[in-house]
């Protein structure tokens, strides 16, 4: 890899891009499921990549990056230019328990809330019980909270790099098993709760074609693929940040499949909806890669020259996209766009 594209990877928003790329993955429990993203443990900045709650604790999930999911789920991910060491490791599972310590105490507190509310309606009074006993008591209520928040728990380690040397020290030093469930899950047993390694570069695109195609080794046919996927789901608009770093990851094969083609409009479109036509074009990634199709609806290098944007918003009009996106893409007044229809 040169310095130029070395640095143009450096600056790829990975992580927003697995963000959506994981509630594609599991779209199918939408309903049950809740997504946050880098969720601060505490004032500093300790942070989780991703956090999945199940809302519905009885509902099992059968996707196969899922399958460990309790009620809540740490995930944390690695891109494709970054690797998971030992060290890595023992600090997220730190935040794992520092998750586990803060959710019991929330919820010893919300009983606590919820009795002191109670006795005030039924005039009981706890003032008069021993301060050492008062203590001890809540030990044991947060003891028994905290042993219940680590029964809810799971954590997810998604990368891109076999960490042998990771695998091996849990194998050896901590007397773990790590079994490959399937083609790039491996499931760690030992612990008091559920952990799993995902190996992006292991999973298949007809089982996880969003996780798998994060990456910036993709070929030809697997950008086509995915774009032709892309415009199926009819989510385009909610994939900017993950259509964006997978085309700044892979921008040769990218123009390739552009000219390769023969779709005709399907991966142009996908840039277009997501609002990264304007955008790509000023930066010059796909200035000409795009000429000869669809009559030139990319022309230019949108410089401001009032004439150029509205050569490509009456392109754009011609492929039946809508006089909202059209405006958006070609930097126009939505009014003027109107006027050209």
């Amino acid at each position: 890899m040169n310095a130029e594209k070395r640095k143009t990877v450096e600056h790829i928003s990975w992580h927003p891009a697995f963000f959506e790329a994981i509630q594609l993955e599991l779209a199918q429990y939408e309903d049950i499921l809740q997504f946050l993203s880098e969720l601060q443990l505490t004032i500093e900045p300790l942070r989780i990549d991703v956090v999945i709650i199940k809302k519905l604790k009885d509902v099992l999930l059968t996707k196969n990056i899922a399958t460990i999911f309790r009620t809540d789920n740490l995930v944390e991910y690695k891109s494709p230019t970054d690797y998971l060491s030992v060290a890595d490791f023992y600090k997220v599972y730190s935040y794992a328990c520092l998750y586990v310590c803060q959710k019991a105490e929330r919820l010893l507190i919300s009983v606590e809330e919820a009795t002191v509310t109670e006795n005030r309606f039924t005039k009981q009074s706890t003032s008069g019980e021993p301060a050492d006993r008062s203590k001890s008591v809540r030990a044991a209520n947060l003891t028994g909270r905290t042993v219940s928040a680590l029964k809810e728990l799971s954590l997810t380690f998604v990368v891109s790099h076999y960490p042998r040397e990771l695998l091996l020290h849990l194998e050896n030093e901590r007397g773990y098993t790590v079994d490959r469930s399937t083609p790039g899950i491996y499931i760690v047993k030992g612990d008091l709760f559920p952990i799993q390694l995902i190996d992006i570069r292991e999973l298949s695109d007809a089982e996880n074609i969003w996780l798998s195609n994060l990456d910036d080794r993709l070929d030809v046919a697997r950008m086509t693929r995915l774009t032709r996927e892309i415009e199926r789901v009819g989510k385009v608009a909610r994939l900017g940040v993950y259509i964006d770093a997978i085309a700044r990851a892979n921008v040769e094969i990218l123009e390739e499949a552009i000219k390769m083609s023969k779709s005709g409009v399907t991966l142009d479109q996908v840039f277009i909806e997501t609002g990264l036509a304007a955008k790509w074009e000023a930066r010059g990634k796909l200035e000409g890669k795009l000429e000869g199709k669809l009559e030139g609806k990319l022309e230019g290098k949108l410089e401001g020259k009032l004439e150029g944007k509205l050569e490509v918003a009456r392109n754009f009009i011609k492929m039946g996209i809508s006089p909202e996106k059209v405006a958006q893409a070609a930097e126009l007044e939505l009014e003027t766009i109107k006027a050209l229809i």
